[in-house]
């Protein structure tokens, strides 16, 4: 594996195709032809810097990615503050009309429920009463029994 392949590895992904087929003609059939500014050694300082600035974007990237992490959870820990921010809101708005009117507002903006109506009866529904239907009429059960044939 030649030098400029070497160092290719993670770069061939940013470097053009045509970068590396170049790199690789001057790695090995013409690395010691001398052209007046450009040669093996001026490819492969410039490939140096390409490599180190590369590196620096890697660190950059993960610095960046643990950042935003680190935003995420805050944005989620203020969004849980906001939520109770907001529930303390509707239970102190109850007294002032126009605090009450902005706290409906961001509730219809934001797809939040209302507040909550006062609850009704809570527990078990009470029992009707008994419906009358032809399952249980009024004819005597032993009548028919005795109207119906018997099977044997």
């Amino acid at each position: 594996m030649s030098k400029f392949q070497t160092e290719l590895g993670a770069l061939s992904e940013v470097l053009s195709r045509r970068t590396q087929e170049v790199l690789a003609l001057f790695d090995d059939a013409l690395s010691e032809v001398r052209f007046p500014d450009v040669d093996a050694e001026v490819l492969d300082a410039l490939m140096q810097h390409v490599h180190e600035a590369h590196a620096e974007v890697e660190h950059a990237e993960r610095a960046l990615e643990a950042a935003r992490a680190r935003r995420a959870g805050h944005i989620e820990a203020l969004d849980a503050v906001v939520l109770r921010a907001l529930a303390y809101a509707r239970v102190f708005s109850e007294g002032d009309p126009s605090v009450r009117e902005r706290v409906q507002s961001i509730d219809r903006d934001h797809g939040a429920a209302p507040a909550a109506a006062p609850a009704g009866k809570r527990g078990r529904p009470k029992k009707r009463a008994a419906v009358e239907s032809d399952l249980f009429d009024e004819a005597d059960p032993c009548e028919t029994m005795e109207a119906q044939p018997a099977l044997m």
